[in-house]
């Protein structure tokens, strides 16, 4: 059985979920909504799940094409090689990161992560069904220079890692450092529907690309979280499948085929009728989210007990038979289908 650090590394979020939920609760903050966090929950079993039953992982896609196609014997010994690639992971996951934002087609993967209006752990593993597909179109020349698997898999697991505790609202500005390392308060920009902070921010562990290419952005206003169109449900299902639609029914407002086919490559906020991008300058402040309650210590158990079993499928995902693969993909829709009861019906307005 393969280790993939990647999982192995998410252990611990069960307890720092746990954490940060006690923390909010003993300052009197609601940080974790009920239908939210279950929504969360239910998003990160659904990917697991597909690439369960599929028998897929990104460390072992990377693998095979490394073994049968890299050209080069990088060496794991120069400390110089290792920051060089750690450098090269970064810059990967910044254009992956940032196509996500700017290209249509990737943002109808990535925009999962970004309905939630709120800013937690959950909300760190909350990722479009289709999101190792995105990163596996960027990795994939990293595997073919001949970077190492383990090598690869070691840099990948701490920049997504340190991405995860990036989402949080109880570390507060850190002056100089949130210039100099990506930190919550970068990140919390990043997650932010205010008109400022649009498209910003899209380091991981390191502002340096963002600071290079002109997409930093300090916080100076209080954040908005969630997109500018109205979230319409929290159900994993309608999240995921919706902005696919949409994207369809732009393209089929298009007035020719040509203009149609450029829909999933441009940003997402181009109309294809005038060929102008809509930069919503009017601001956000009277949008609206579906309503939603306080999540109990109950719900948060559940939360924790379901990310907990979760990446443990994924752990040993490869030495199952296929029954249990449904099995566990099954279970998945339960939740899915759990949360969407509590959610109630989506909302069109």
């Amino acid at each position: 059985m393969k280790v993939d650090p990647n999982v192995a590394a998410a252990g611990v979020i069960p307890l720092l979920i746990g954490i940060e939920y006690a923390i909010g609760r003993a300052r009197g903050r609601t940080l974790y909504g009920l239908t939210g966090s279950l929504s969360d929950v239910a998003t990160t079993a659904g990917q697991n799940a597909i690439q369960l039953v599929l028998g897929v992982s990104l460390l072992g896609m990377y693998g095979a094409i490394e073994q049968r196609f890299g050209v080069l014997d990088v060496p794991m010994t120069s400390p110089v090689v290792w920051v060089l690639v750690y450098l090269a992971i970064e810059f990967i996951v910044y254009a992956r990161h940032r196509s996500g934002h700017e290209v249509a087609l990737f943002w109808a993967i990535h925009v999962v992560h970004h309905q939630s209006p709120y800013m937690n752990f959950t909300v760190a593993q909350r990722v479009g069904w289709l999101q190792w597909v995105q990163t596996m179109l960027f990795v994939w020349p990293l595997a073919v220079l001949g970077v190492p698997t383990a090598m690869f898999g070691v840099c990948f697991a701490i920049i997504h890692s340190w991405q995860f505790f990036m989402h949080t609202e109880l570390v507060p500005r850190l002056g100089l450092l949130d210039r100099l390392i990506v930190t919550p308060s970068n990140h919390r920009v990043h997650h932010g529907r205010n008109k400022l902070y649009l498209d910003r921010n899209y380091g991981f562990t390191l502002p340096l690309y963002d600071h290079l290419f002109g997409t930093y952005t300090a916080e100076t206003e209080t954040v908005a979280y969630g997109t500018i169109d109205a979230l319409p449900s929290y159900g994993p299902i309608d999240n995921n499948l919706r902005p696919w639609a949409e994207m369809a029914s732009k393209m089929r407002q298009a007035p020719t085929w040509w203009t149609a086919l450029q829909v999933p490559f441009r940003h997402p906020a181009w109309d294809p009728r005038t060929g102008a991008r809509h930069d919503h300058a009017e601001g956000v402040s009277d949008r609206e989210v579906p309503a939603d309650r306080p999540a109990r210590p109950l719900v948060i158990a559940a939360v924790l007990a379901g990310t907990f079993g979760t990446y443990g499928l994924m752990q040993v995902g490869d030495t199952l038979p296929m029954g249990l693969r449904v099995g566990a993909a099954m279970l998945a829709l339960a939740l899915t289908c759990l949360v969407a009861t509590l959610d109630g019906p989506p909302r069109l307005a």
